[in-house]
C-alpha cells in the first residue's frame, strides 16, 4: 500500500506525531482546541494535544476505570465459559466407580482432568481505530474494555496475542483506504499491559490527537483535505486472525460485551462455550 506508515512501537508513533506539522494550520486537526464542555469535551474528553502526549508517555491515571471494567467483563465471561473435562481412572481420585470396585479392579477411582488447551498459538488481532464523528467517547471506552477483556481471555486459554491498531481514511475504487497509519502495541511475547492499552484503545484522545498528529505529519496530509477524508475500513495484514472493525453505532454496553468477545474469538476458531 503506497500511502501507509507503520510504526513498530507506540513511542515511535508518538514521537512522529509530536513533530511540528508542516501542513497549514486549518488542516491541523490534532491541535484543534478541544477542551471545555459539550461536544468539544466528549470529542477528546477535554484533552488537548500536549495532554494526549503526556498520557502516552507518563501513563493514564484514570485508565484504572477501564481496566476494572475489563476485569468485570472478563469475570462475567469466565462464569459463562464451559470447561470440558475428561475422566481418568487410577488407584486414587475424586470418587469411586462402584462397578469397577465391586469387580475387584484396582484402578477404580475416577479423577477429572481439564482438557488440554492449545500450546501457545499466536493470534494476531487488528483493531480499527478510525471513528466517525457520531461515535461517542463512552462507546470508545466500552469497546476498548471489551478488547482488553478479549485479549485477557485468549491468553488465559494459553494463546499469545499480537495487537496492531490501524487508522485508515479516504476511499479508492478497490475499497481499500487511500491513507493509513498503523502501530503494533503488543507483541506475542509481551505481557498484557492493561493500563497502557486502556489509553491507546479506550481513550478518544489517542485517535483524535495522536493518530491525527501522525496524519498531520504525513507527506500526503495536504492531499487528504480538510477533515482527513472519510473513515474507511483499514487494509489489515494478511495474517490478521481477528479484525475488530470500527463500530458503526453506539450499541456497546456491558450487557452485550461477553457476546462480542465470544463472536470475535470465533473468527480465529476459538470457542469459549
Amino acid at each position: 500500500m503506497k500511502n501507509h506508515m507503520h510504526f513498530d512501537t507506540l513511542g515511535e508513533m508518538v514521537e512522529f506525531a509530536k513533530k511540528k506539522p508542516t501542513c497549514s494550520v486549518n488542516l491541523q486537526g490534532s491541535r484543534d482546541r478541544g477542551g471545555g464542555t459539550g461536544r468539544d469535551h466528549s470529542w477528546t474528553w477535554g484533552v488537548e494535544f500536549d495532554g494526549a502526549v503526556s498520557l502516552a508517555e507518563t501513563g493514564y491515571p484514570d485508565g484504572k476505570k477501564i481496566t476494572l471494567l475489563a476485569e468485570k467483563i472478563s469475570a462475567k465471561l469466565q462464569s459463562e465459559i464451559t470447561v470440558h473435562d475428561s475422566t481418568v481412572y487410577d488407584t486414587s481420585g475424586s470418587y469411586v466407580d462402584v462397578g469397577a470396585y465391586m469387580s475387584g479392579e484396582p484402578e477404580c477411582m475416577v479423577e477429572f482432568v481439564q482438557t488440554d488447551r492449545p500450546h501457545c498459538k499466536v493470534i494476531s488481532i487488528g483493531v480499527d481505530m478510525c471513528y466517525h464523528g457520531g461515535i461517542t467517547a463512552k462507546t470508545i471506552a466500552m469497546r476498548g474494555a471489551v478488547i482488553v477483556a478479549l485479549i485477557d481471555a485468549l491468553e488465559q486459554f494459553n494463546y499469545r496475542c499480537e495487537v496492531t491498531i490501524y487508522a485508515g481514511t479516504g476511499w479508492q475504487d478497490s475499497g481499500d483506504p487511500k491513507y493509513q497509519n498503523s502501530v503494533t502495541i503488543k507483541r506475542a511475547g509481551d505481557a498484557l499491559d492493561r493500563d497502557s492499552m486502556a489509553y491507546t484503545i479506550s481513550h478518544p484522545a489517542f485517535f483524535r490527537r495522536i493518530i491525527f498528529g501522525a496524519w498531520d505529519n504525513s507527506p500526503w496530509r495536504k492531499a487528504m483535505g480538510y477533515g482527513y477524508s472519510g473513515v474507511q475500513t483499514p487494509l489489515y495484514e494478511d495474517d490478521t486472525d481477528v479484525k475488530m472493525n470500527c463500530p458503526q453505532d453506539n450499541d456497546w454496553t456491558e450487557s452485550n460485551a461477553t457476546q462480542r468477545i465470544i463472536d470475535a474469538a470465533k473468527e480465529c476458531g476459538v470457542s469459549f462455550t
